[in-house]
């Protein structure tokens, strides 16, 4: 899936509930590579792709992360914990 958020939407005052019935206009379902999704997220997907692949690969042997992403894991790992619980 790729999510993006749209300009010119309209901000709520408070927070609704609302049911969609029919969500058929709001979803476009397109293969990779038979049109654009515009320049950036067609540069992020491109470069999700290699990031996969390498992932996957038998020379990963983990990821180097900054002082701020450590802490974003910690802080999942702890979300984590609790929801094993």
């Amino acid at each position: 899936d790729h999510w993006y958020y749209t300009k010119n939407t309209e901000i709520a005052d408070s927070a609704t509930n609302i049911e969609l019935t029919d969500t058929s206009d709001l979803q476009d379902v397109i293969q990779y590579g038979e049109q654009s999704m515009g320049l950036i997220p067609d540069q992020d997907i491109a470069i999700s792709i290699m990031q996969q692949l390498g992932l996957r690969s038998r020379g990963y042997r983990g990821g180097y992360l900054s002082g701020q992403e450590s802490r974003i894991r910690r802080f999942h790992d702890v979300i984590d914990s609790y929801i094993e619980e």
